[in-house]
């Protein structure tokens, strides 16, 4: 929900989230257990100029059932169109920063886990997660209907990149979606 909107600003809250962690998701996160789903309070702000615009976004756990932290990400991108109009480019970049509850949650080993996994203790502190590259290609089909592919790259980053459960800190990402503006 917008709480303001101005010609270069706009800004709000909502509500997202997080679909945890199951063990079962990969051998290197055996005998961690698992971390709950859990719904996010989303606090935004957008600052839009010509040629870009700024994103920040904070996401905090409100039933503090699952990561039990924050995170926060900001991302600057920019759009411009590529043939007559129809269609459209938005690369953009983005960093992640989170607090040590929500790294703990999901790079961590606690006492526990690490009698059950075999690993050694690790904790971390807040910081950078990671940083993306993200490249969106949309192509109006007419006025209504577009059809979009994105790729996405991240890479864990510092304390997260060197966990233990970590098998690769490189992350590749890549769909299509046909949308319908009503």
């Amino acid at each position: 929900m917008n709480l303001f909107e101005g010609e270069s600003w706009s800004g709000g809250i909502g509500l997202g989230g997080s679909f945890g962690r199951y063990a079962k998701q990969g051998t290197s996160l055996s005998g961690l257990g698992n971390i709950d789903w859990t719904v996010e309070a989303i606090l935004f702000a957008k600052y839009r100029a010509r040629f870009y615009s700024i994103n920040s976004e904070i996401y905090s756990d409100i039933l503090q059932n699952g990561h039990r932290g924050y995170y926060l990400k900001t991302s600057i991108g920019t759009a411009f169109p590529l043939f007559n109009m129809t269609t459209f480019i938005r690369p953009s970049l983005s960093i992640t920063f989170a607090d040590k509850k929500y790294l703990n949650s999901f790079f961590g080993v606690n006492p526990k886990q690490s009698l059950s996994s075999g690993y050694l203790e690790y904790f971390l502190n807040q910081g950078i997660k990671g940083a993306s590259a993200n490249l969106l290609m949309i192509y109006r089909l007419n006025d209504k209907v577009s059809l979009n592919g994105t790729f996405n790259y991240k890479i864990l980053m510092g304390a997260v990149a060197s966990s233990p459960i970590i098998e690769n800190k490189d992350q590749f990402s890549g769909g299509f979606s046909l949308a319908y503006l009503y």
